[in-house]
């Protein structure tokens, strides 16, 4: 990066006038025999991610202000605050807890192990474009309250531990699940609001989901306990009663660990869900001897209701553990757990079940993992097999994508600074390391559907996804069929496949 600087300083004609130190500032000495002959009076930086902290903003602005700055310096930006905002949000939760299983309509039920119900999860935080969640999905639980102050300035000392109790008073009724964070950094001491925010993919707005749901009444107080160390942040709420600890989450159950959160709102989907169920119980009697062979979705287990004997292929320990979990919590004796298939299993199998969403597939081709498995083993099944999903299919779709192909998008002149070689570094890179084709949750990013007939529809893109058979289509792309020039409605629990032209 340091030789890309100094080529764009030659290309602009600057060279001359800056001095590059290709180090990091942690290791910059100050003195006759230093990398900088004297102390600095203004530092223009960024070291900011969603998290604001999680690049080492705290360390490298103390180091900074120890070392390598005079004491009345100017800094840019000049200081920042975290919000955060106490919120009910089922649909988000969908990505944190599993809940049971439950179709009445087949009078099928299985529950979720108590430990996952009760475990506080993972205080990772999860990032999204929160602005494309609808407003109808969420219910604010409190007023926008600040929660961290830095001044980057170094007038205050930077705290790297720090935990903040602020009270406040619950604006609506509703049950506390998780908190909203953002932040505003100040440019300078004036503080003078942005008119507008740009959209973009690196700063993103962040949700940290609290360790147990609490309920709150409205016009009631309860108490937002607001923890920080060097790179992370985290949440707990109270209404009276006090915490023996504000220690930093960590799963206790193995599914956070296990599976990430777009795979648990996949295993929350009610209408995925309620389509297996309903071809299981078209194709399953009491006599039949199943075979799941992907663990990961817990498919088997609901078989297991409805058939003589399951087995079910898995060998990941994270996964194991959830499996036997389920089957301690609902009285489940006639699964079998084998870590790979057998011809001693083939000989007995009737049904051959698999939930196409493999928790190592990323794109959606990868989950074609089950006609491979089928493939391997054919000469080993029997006539007549049953198996479900009974086929699938590729889709794509040319589209006009509004905001992610700026991920790809040169930047050529950036306040007329010509950034060419920048962009000539980045695309040799991006040949050498990147995909073609990527998985992006679309649900994210709004684009249109476009007719690559027309010479005047914007194509910049071509969106990807799997259709799956189980009686009635299942799809992992749109949930509606989209319409030329209309906003697409993606499937929120899966990712699609993005090709950016």
């Amino acid at each position: 990066m340091a030789e890309c600087c100094l080529k764009i300083l030659a290309q602009n004609g600057v060279a001359d006038k800056i001095t590059v130190i290709p180090k990091r500032s942690t290791e910059i000495k100050v003195g006759e025999s230093g990398d900088m002959k004297e102390k600095a009076n203004i530092l223009v930086t960024e070291v900011f991610d969603t998290e604001l902290i999680g690049e080492g903003a705290l360390s490298t602005f103390s180091h900074a202000h120890k070392y390598l700055l005079e004491e009345d310096c100017i800094v840019v930006p000049d200081s920042a605050v975290i919000y955060a905002q106490v919120v009910e949000c089922d649909t988000l939760q969908r990505w944190n807890k599993i809940n049971d299983f439950a179709v009445p309509k087949l009078d099928l039920t299985l529950k979720t192990p108590q430990k996952m119900k009760d475990c506080p999860g993972s205080a990772a935080v999860h990032d999204l474009q929160l602005s494309q969640l609808p407003r109808s999905s969420f219910r604010e639980l409190s007023d926008q309250i600040p929660v961290f102050y830095y001044d980057w300035s170094g007038k205050l000392p930077l705290d790297f531990n720090k935990t903040v109790k602020q009270a406040f008073t619950a604006s609506a009724n509703g049950k506390a699940q998780m908190v909203f964070m953002w932040w505003e950094l100040n440019m300078d001491t004036e503080e003078r609001p942005q008119d507008s925010i740009p959209w973009r993919d690196h700063w993103m707005q962040a949700v940290y989901y609290l360790p147990q749901e609490l309920d709150l009444v409205k016009d009631t107080e309860a108490t937002l306990v607001s923890c920080q160390d060097e790179y992370s942040l985290w949440f707990y709420l109270e209404n009276g009663d006090t915490k023996k600890h504000y220690k930093r989450p960590i799963c206790e159950c193995g599914m956070h660990m296990a599976l990430s959160r777009t795979h648990v709102s996949y295993l929350n989907d009610s209408s995925r869900r309620l389509k297996f169920a309903n071809k299981l119980k078209q194709e399953l009697t009491t006599n039949s001897i199943v075979l799941d062979i992907n663990g990961s979705f817990l498919l088997g287990l609901f078989a297991a209701k409805m058939a003589k004997t399951v087995y079910i292929v898995e060998n990941t320990k994270l996964n194991l553990q959830i499996i036997e979990d389920y089957i301690k919590e609902n009285s489940i004796d006639n699964v079998q757990i084998i870590p790979e298939v057998n011809d001693d299993v083939l000989k007995e199998v009737t049904n051959v079940i698999c939930d196409p969403n493999f928790t190592s597939a990323i794109l959606p081709w990868e989950n074609h993992k089950i006609a491979y498995l089928l493939y391997k083993h054919k000469s080993s099944l029997r006539e007549g097999l049953s198996i479900v999903p009974e086929g699938f299919e590729f889709w794509a779709m040319p589209v006009e994508l509004l905001n992610l192909q700026k991920i790809r998008v040169p930047l050529e002149k950036c306040e007329g600074i010509n950034m060419s070689v920048f962009d000539d570094l980045v695309e040799s890179s991006r040949i050498i390391s990147d995909a073609e084709v990527e998985a992006q949750p679309l649900w994210e990013y709004p684009e249109n559907p476009s007719e690559s007939k027309e010479p005047h529809e914007p194509v910049n893109g071509f969106a990807l996804w799997a259709v799956w058979k189980v009686g009635e289509d299942q799809s992992t792309g749109p949930i509606r069929p989209p319409t030329v020039g209309d906003w697409v409605e993606w499937d929120p629990h899966t990712r699609q496949a993005v090709k950016i032209l």
